[in-house]
């Protein structure tokens, strides 16, 4: 199974999703084509251009090759050297479809099971905790975003509920 950091491309404005997987290509590719098919992707922007343009539109690329443990620290390369990630400034979207400037192995976000869920899980709440930490989105973007209400945010923010799971910023 080869593992890392890949990108789904427009074919005609050359736009980049760039993620990376522990999985295998082939596995992480089936999971974002089922959920932008289903038109339930989490990326609002690369679903939209999927919806607009249609499957032919964009192709499947990798980047690179890494084992598993450098899966993020080469994403992260990828996200600041094609999108210019590191930097504050349009050309972030205008480059690309990613939400996040940060790559942060959101569990459920990289697996693609967060939709149609009932309950949280233990990961999922790590993930909310990491895009509350990131500062980059408000509660009612991350409510959208992981399909849950906007309270459930307020409260895992607020510690009301989910308390007991930790996450920490490394």
């Amino acid at each position: 199974m080869t593992t890392g950091v890949y990108c789904i491309r427009h074919i005609e404005n050359g736009k980049l999703y760039i993620g990376s997987t522990t999985q295998s290509f082939q596995t992480r590719w089936s999971v974002h084509r089922c959920n932008l098919e289903a038109n339930k992707h989490h990326s609002v922007h690369l679903q939209r251009a999927w919806t607009k343009y249609g499957s032919k539109s964009f192709v499947f690329e990798i980047l690179e090759e890494c084992d598993p443990a450098l899966c993020l620290v080469r994403e992260q390369y990828f996200l600041d050297t094609l999108l210019f990630a590191s930097r504050l400034d349009s050309r972030f979207h205008a480059l690309g479809y990613n939400i996040m400037r940060k790559a942060c192995g959101c569990p459920g976000i990289n697996s693609g099971s967060l939709h149609h869920q009932t309950r949280l899980t233990d990961e999922t709440v790590k993930a909310i905790k990491a895009y509350l930490a990131s500062g980059w989105f408000s509660q009612m973007e991350i409510a959208d975003i992981f399909e849950v209400s906007q309270r459930a945010i307020s409260d895992i923010h607020t510690g009301k509920r989910w308390s007991n799971v930790l996450f920490s910023v490394s």
